[in-house]
């Protein structure tokens, strides 16, 4: 049964039945499947940091296991095929929403606002001055004290922008800030340029506790990059002009950091004049800054639209690459589906998983790859790249997937050679499967050879444990080949009476066949890199086509989603 990452006991599936009413379990999978598209794939989902207890992309909590509990509590009910919320469900699921909706308006009061984000950025400003003031007469580094001092004047012009943007006067906040841009760059502009004299007079001082201000500013230029981030989301977000020039502001601050840390390395090693260089730089990084910051606020004041868009951060940057990746991703796999789709039914489908009309803390939290996305408009975006690197084509106004990209796709995400493979050329073909990582030359696949037949095709393989000893797990047209250096074992299908799935240590998967003569136990085969082989063992044993991959299973969807993200990610890069 499908299996979903679930930390409480039930409380977000109560919400979902109790918000969207009565539900069967494949509807909860599929609703399930929405709250995990809004985070994305995870690109190499197969990399993903796992727990003993975890070794899939979510914790293996299943699906029906907890309606079942919920029903022993006499929070659900089952009516047909159909769950739905008790009496008693419903006054828990509304319990439940009221905490969620309570944290979501502290969280938004207290730091999401852009009041909440000028009054903390006051707090940390005042914080940064007093541990850089505190060191600095402690140590006795002028560099310190001058730091701190200019922290300190950063607080109260922080100050003036918080007011200004409580009583709604942004302006005042933002002319405020330009000025001390400019009076930070004249000022750093001044010292560095005395530091360069005093240098070539040969009076140039050695910095006091080098190892001291490389500490604290290590401290300040983590701040920095925070407040940097943090301002401008909600700058962006609330369109406030005053929020965006701080973090013109902060960003600023990182580089001033990064000198003084620069200049104090320096100093250990007897340089005392690198701190100046860098710092007359950075001056006139800052100055122009301010100028630019300067010619937008006229042309606000002149009643012109402030253009938000190109204030983006590289965190932002990054966060909608990952977006337009996974919404790739999620295309080609509806296309692998479908066979072919219009324009109107991928935007379509676009728009039902990432943007469904409810969903249990994301809708709360206001939260989403696609909370501001318009599919319709920004469908040529999406496409136009998979198109020009001809894995996506356009045949009778209907998109599909190009066939060799088909292939590569689905023997990259199963494990399983679409053209079957000879001995003779296994080792480079495995250099194309996701699961190349657990094949090393020392596994000489190529010995396969000796063992196969001359007409002999190879489609799958794995590794996994057969009596004591990791070997590499192959399914051919004709059998199952168990190959370890020169050591080899054959299971010819037409010998197989039963196969059996079992659950393995630690989330793995035990595999148990047995044949007139024997039971063969493979044990330790990795859930996400082996479905594709032992799909392609039951083909084989049914003697019929089944599915290469389900897409009922809500592990195996996102680990096929995760994979094509993975496929993206490395085909277009080079593209």
């Amino acid at each position: 049964m499908s299996k979903i990452e679930m930390h409480d006991n039930g409380s977000m599936l109560l919400i979902m039945l109790n918000e969207k009413g009565p539900l069967s379990i494949k509807e909860i999978q599929i609703n399930l499947f929405k709250f995990a598209s809004q985070f994305g794939y995870g690109g190499d989902g197969d990399r993903r940091k796992k727990s003993r207890k975890n070794h899939d992309s979510f914790i293996m909590t299943d699906t029906q296991k907890i309606c079942d509990d919920l029903i022993e509590k006499s929070l659900l009910k089952k009516e047909g095929d159909l769950y739905t919320v008790t009496e008693e469900g419903k006054i828990r699921a509304e319990i439940s929403l009221k905490k969620i909706r309570r944290v979501w308006e502290v969280i938004d009061k207290n730091i999401m606002s852009p009041e909440a984000t000028s009054r903390n950025t006051v707090i940390i400003d005042a914080f940064l001055a007093f541990i850089k003031l505190l060191a600095g007469f402690i140590s006795g580094s002028i560099a310190l004290i001058a730091d701190g001092t200019d922290a300190a004047v950063d607080t109260l012009s922080a100050l003036i922008v918080f007011f200004s943007v409580k009583f709604k006067n942004e302006i005042i906040g933002t002319l405020v800030i330009i000025g001390m841009m400019f009076f930070t760059s004249i000022s750093i502009g001044i010292n560095s340029v005395e530091g360069i004299v005093e240098f070539i007079k040969g009076n140039s001082e050695v910095m006091k506790s080098p190892e001291l201000v490389i500490g604290v500013e290590i401290v300040a230029f983590l701040f920095a990059i925070l407040l940097t981030f943090y301002q401008r989301s909600i700058g962006k977000k609330h369109r406030n002009f005053a929020l965006i020039s701080q973090s013109v502001d902060s960003k600023n601050h990182i580089y001033v950091s990064l000198s003084v840390i620069a200049g104090a390395v320096f100093s250990i090693f007897g340089i005392q004049i690198a701190d100046s260089i860098i710092g007359s730089l950075i001056a006139v990084r800052i100055f122009l800054d301010g100028i630019e910051l300067s010619k937008e606020s006229f042309s606000n004041m002149k009643g012109e639209e402030i253009n938000f868009g190109k204030y983006t951060s590289f965190i932002e940057r990054k966060w909608h690459a990952y977006g337009q990746r996974t919404f790739q991703a999620y295309v080609l796999y509806s296309l692998m589906r479908n066979n072919s789709m219009s324009k109107e039914e991928i935007t379509e489908a676009l728009e039902e998983n990432f943007k469904p009309d409810y969903v249990p803390l994301i809708s709360e939290f206001s939260f989403g790859l696609a909370k501001d996305k318009d599919f319709k408009e920004s469908f040529s975006q999406i496409c136009d790249p998979l198109i020009n690197a001809n894995i996506m084509i356009i045949e009778d106004e209907k998109f599909k997937i190009n066939h060799i990209y088909k292939t590569r796709i689905t023997e990259y995400i199963t494990g399983i050679f679409m053209d079957k493979v000879t001995p003779a050329l296994i080792d480079e073909r495995v250099k194309d499967l996701k699961n190349k990582e657990s094949f090393s030359r020392k596994d000489k696949l190529v010995n396969a050879s000796r063992v196969l037949k001359e007409d002999e095709k190879i489609s799958s393989l794995v590794k996994g444990k057969f009596e004591n000893s990791i070997y590499s797990v192959m399914c051919t047209d004709e059998r199952i080949l168990l190959l370890k250096g020169r050591e080899s074992i054959s299971i010819y299908f037409c010998d197989i009476t039963d196969m059996e799935e079992l659950e393995g240590k630690f989330s793995t998967i035990k595999l148990e066949i047995s044949t007139k003569e024997n039971k063969y136990i493979i044990d330790y085969l990795s859930r996400r890199k082996s479905f594709g082989f032992l799909n392609d063992i039951k083909q084989k044993i049914h003697g019929k086509e089944t599915a290469i991959y389900s897409h009922e299973d809500l592990i195996e969807r996102i680990t096929v989603l995760s994979r094509i993200q993975n496929y993206l990610d490395r085909k277009l890069k080079t593209a």
